[in-house]
């Protein structure tokens, strides 16, 4: 055999068997990749920024002062909910030396995926991502409750006589509990 066709033979068995050795995700890398794709759009305003980081600190009390130093790294608040929601299931919790751990493993080299993370560190994954749903379940808990005193007091606000009269069909319609 000539080299051009050694070549082309090696080519096609490296595409064939190289793609099947990659894993699939697991359900619990793909549940993980749910939940930080929710935190992050809560994340993405103001306010749910301020409810994140505020849920953080509470959830993850040794790690509170961390935040800002792991966001001064450039990770973002998906990473750090992950990070220290794995660092929790580790002997001696969120601390520094098992957040520096699982940090050297995600980033490399090589960049680790967050399911071989946990492996490697003996960690179960479904544990993580309670914790990150958790964050994101409270903190949107919160951003919700700072908007309700001001929706109620808006609508207190409102006398019956300043708010719109409904008509339908030229007769009043009856408005709130006694509506059909």
């Amino acid at each position: 055999m000539n080299k051009r066709t050694i070549m082309l033979v090696l080519g096609l068995a490296l595409l064939v068997f190289g793609g099947s050795a990659v894993a699939a995700p697991s359900k619990n890398e793909k549940n993980l990749d749910r939940e930080a794709a929710r935190l992050d759009r809560t994340a993405a305003t103001p306010q749910g920024e301020t409810a994140v980081v505020a849920r953080l600190g509470r959830d993850f009390p040794a790690a509170g002062m961390r935040i800002g130093a792991l966001r001064e790294r450039g990770l973002a608040y998906v990473e750090i909910a992950i990070t220290l929601a794995c660092a929790q299931t580790l002997p001696g919790g969120a601390s520094e030396e098992n957040v520096g751990r699982i940090l050297a493993l995600r980033q490399g080299p090589p960049l680790l995926g967050w399911g071989v993370v946990a492996k490697q560190l003996g960690i179960k994954l479904g544990a993580c991502v309670s914790r990150v749903r958790k964050v994101n379940n409270e903190a949107r808990r919160e951003m919700k409750k700072d908007r309700e005193p001001a929706a109620r007091k808006g609508a207190s606000d409102a006398s019956p006589e300043k708010q719109k009269a409904f008509t339908g069909e030229g007769k009043p319609m009856k408005r709130g509990r006694d509506a059909e």
